[in-house]
């Protein structure tokens, strides 16, 4: 299923076509909007970038479960082999060949195999349904997810694959003794021996895989926490979002432009329940923005590679106060910064530190190379605004009054103060008043955008939270089986103990402390392979080290008092052990 799903995100043809004519491009018209391969690159990264570590973590915390349950069909094969012995000495006594028998344990391994792929194919069908359900708009390829005939071929493959491949050791292992050597007193113990050593094996690999998967989860939730709780410069709540496309034919002038959208605006800050109304020519939290390159007057660049871009902003008056973005110094746009007046830029805190270090920005002149070049006041420096999402840098922007250079197309946000939800009739009301041959489109908060934003990263969270998981209960049972099965073959000695005089408590400490050694030493391993892990997910991690001592703290006290539940419910069943029936039945 998650292979599929996988396969959908490698889109390395369609990348690479991109690549070319964003080259194309920034050949043939290098100096239009200060170049399209800037234009065209975040929009490379938002379509590339963000699906392809969610690709990697998934495939990886499949291996890391597929491994996992590995190790527990292998030692659950393991205790079936062992348990075995007496009946499987029997058989060799009466005749029967190796071959016969390792053939009727490998049977049965397949049979059991195949039970579990078709069980497995079950779950799957009801996974599909819950990754549909909270997967983010626009994944690739998600309604292709499916059982198909070729998944159902590849499964029953897998199943008969795992079925020979971990049935063969324990068979193996469980007819390699002989049978006057299981049928005396003490053979059955020394064969139980040391398949106790191979599961202990296999639990500490478990219970350090666990560890890695509890690991990657656990950065990933404290990411994800930090995502969702970030400063995005502005305030996204009550804001409601629209787009206006003005028919060229019929605005076709800057004046035409410029004045209906004055006329929208006026209209819409009049409606009851608005507080403000601004528009601009890309509002935070959309893919892309308009790059120019640009330098201060007083520095223009000498050489094609001394160019510094920044992103525009094309805006209208009541911008920073509609959207809560602070203006640390200057002042904002007025109705007075119009055609005709001079021409002003207000820039962002990032851009005044980069263009102008340790010096006031405020009427320092900005120059765009538009025709022959605009001269541009800086009257106003705003605060930095997470233009592309809760989880990018700040970059150098600067922003243009919208009427000193209109645009046709404009996003709209009206900030209100009930339901957003609740303005849509009212705004596409006043709209067709004003000119009802223009839609206003693609209505939307400013909220559920950012939850659009963030939904990758909360996609890969659940995912690899919901495996994390799995693979602490597959760990348990593991240890738990060890521990169990120590106790049955330590029946004897148990006994032994009591009838000697020890104590329950003794036991209990007995049992436990073995349980919990194979806990510790695989939660050691654990912690190794974890921060090597850490080191991949870098990339993906906002504001969170992947050396994050709490994280690690808090996972290893997690899986070692899971083992310690674990470890305690057999040890109390051997502290119940009767020494007189256990002296009897060994």
């Amino acid at each position: 299923m998650f292979g599929r799903l996988a396969e959908g995100v490698a889109l390395e043809q369609a990348q690479s076509q991109a690549t070319a004519v964003a080259r194309r491009l920034a050949e043939t018209y290098p100096d239009v909007n200060g170049g399209w391969g800037m234009r065209l690159a975040p929009m490379h990264e938002v379509f590339f970038g963000e699906y392809r570590p969610a690709m990697f973590i998934l495939m990886g915390a499949v291996t890391l479960l597929l491994l996992v349950a590995c190790a527990n069909i292998s030692s659950l094969g393991l205790a079936r082999a062992m348990t075995r012995q007496n009946e499987i000495a029997v058989r060799f006594a009466l005749g029967a060949a190796r071959s016969r028998i390792v053939l009727q344990l490998l049977t049965e391994s397949v049979v059991i195999a195949l039970l579990g792929g078709g069980l497995g194919l079950l779950l799957a069908g009801l996974g599909i349904r819950a990754v549909r359900s909270f997967a983010p708009p626009g994944l690739p390829r998600i309604t292709q997810l499916g059982i198909d005939p070729a998944m159902l071929i590849a499964v029953t493959a897998v199943s008969v694959l795992s079925g020979l491949l971990f049935g063969t050791i324990p068979a193996l292992r469980g007819t390699r003794f002989g049978q006057v050597d299981s049928l005396k007193e003490g053979g059955r113990t020394t064969a139980s021996a040391g398949g106790l050593r191979a599961r202990s094996i296999l639990v500490v690999g478990q219970v350090a895989i666990s560890l890695m998967l509890l690991a990657g989860a656990g950065l990933l939730i404290r990411s994800f926490l930090r995502l969702q709780n970030v400063n995005p410069g502005f305030q996204p709540g009550g804001l409601l979002l629209s787009e206006v496309q003005l028919p060229r034919y019929q605005y076709d002038t800057p004046e035409k432009v410029e004045g209906f959208y004055a006329e929208l605006q006026q209209r819409l800050r009049g409606l009851p329940g608005v507080e403000a109304a601004a528009g601009g020519e890309l509002l935070p939290f959309l893919p892309g923005g308009m790059w120019n390159y640009v330098h201060p007057a007083d520095r223009p660049p000498q050489k094609p590679e001394d160019r510094m871009g920044a992103q525009r902003q094309r805006v209208t008056d009541g911008y920073f106060s509609a959207l809560g973005i602070p203006i640390l110094a200057g002042r904002a746009f007025t109705p007075e910064d119009r055609s005709g007046s001079p021409l002003v830029v207000i820039i962002n805190q990032t851009m005044a530190e980069q263009f102008w270090p340790g010096v006031q920005a405020l009427g320092k002149v900005l120059v765009l190379p538009w025709g022959d070049g605009l001269h541009m006041e800086v009257v106003g420096i705003a605060a930095d605004v997470r233009e592309n999402g809760p989880d990018s840098v700040y970059r150098p922007t600067f922003y243009m009054p919208f009427a000193q250079a209109p645009t046709p197309v404009m996003q709209v946000a009206v900030r209100v103060s009930q339901d957003p939800q609740g303005m849509v009739e009212p705004l596409k009301r006043t709209l067709h008043e004003l000119d009802s041959n223009i839609p206003m489109s693609d209505f939307h908060t400013m909220e559920s955008r950012l939850s659009d934003r963030i939904a990758i990263p909360r996609f890969r969270t659940y995912l690899l939270g919901v495996f994390a998981l799995m693979s602490l209960i597959m760990a348990s049972m593991g240890l738990y089986g060890v521990l169990a099965y120590l106790v049955v073959l330590r029946t004897h000695e148990v006994g032994i103990r009591m009838a000697l005089g020890a104590s329950g408590a003794g036991v209990l400490r007995m049992i436990v402390g073995k349980g919990m050694a194979l806990a510790v030493l695989g939660t050691s391993l654990g912690i190794a392979g974890s921060l090597a892990l850490a080191r991949i997910m870098r990339n993906i991690l906002f504001q969170t080290s992947p050396d994050d001592a709490v994280t690690y703290v808090a996972v290893t006290a997690a899986l070692l008092l899971v083992a310690l539940a674990a470890s305690v419910v057999p040890a109390l069943r051997a502290t119940r052990v009767d020494p007189l029936i256990a002296l009897r039945t060994e």
